[in-house]
């Protein structure tokens, strides 16, 4: 049996001087296979098939995000690992910054192969409020990202006590272990209205 967690916050959009540094950190954390938090609960726990998450923008705030799908056993131990994970007790290193520009500007393109892609990323940038000239710079700005300014915005950007988080899975497994790492919870059953 699995249970899939998320914990997300509220963050700052695209138009934040600190956006680059932010997109950066969110991949390193999060958004890679080699990501912090996916080589400690896939490959030293194998807890999960993989972590995934980061920074997204919107038009009036952003949010950042981390999520997995894990064995219910193990489940409150991966949600107090993402957590403290997300404490960011050690700073990001030069190359996991490095590693994290040289995929988002390289994997770019990827995202614009077919004109749709093309219009929903124009679509996105016109929303809010940016024009064609938006990526270039964008990209520009992410190479220029150092280590410790990456450490520093995420620090400030996400909380670990001030994110929300969800869990969807069996509540008898669950609660004891979210109990035991001092986390309320409130039961939603889905089942009860069918």
């Amino acid at each position: 049996m699995q249970a899939t967690a998320t914990i997300a916050t509220r963050t700052v959009t695209r138009d934040d001087p600190h956006w680059p540094a932010l997109r950066l950190a969110g991949h390193s954390i999060a958004g890679a296979f080699a990501s912090r938090l996916n080589l400690e609960l896939r490959e030293r726990l194998g807890y999960t098939y993989g972590i995934g998450g980061g920074f997204s923008p919107g038009v009036d705030e952003g949010q950042f995000a981390v999520s997995g799908s894990f064995r219910s056993e193990v489940a409150g131990d991966a949600v107090a690992r993402l957590l403290a994970g997300l404490a960011l007790d050690e700073a990001f290193t030069p190359a996991e910054i490095s590693d994290s520009c040289a995929f988002l500007v390289g994997v770019a393109p990827l995202a614009n192969e077919t004109s749709a892609d093309i219009v929903a990323q124009g679509s996105a940038l016109a929303a809010a409020g940016l024009g064609p000239d938006y990526l270039p710079d964008h990209f520009s700005r992410l190479a220029a990202v150092t280590a410790e300014e990456a450490t520093d915005a995420f620090r400030a950007a996400v909380a670990p006590d001030a994110t929300a988080i969800a869990i969807a899975g069996d509540a008898a497994t669950l609660l004891p272990q979210l109990a035991a790492l001092g986390l309320g919870a409130e039961v939603i059953d889905l089942s009860a209205g069918a």
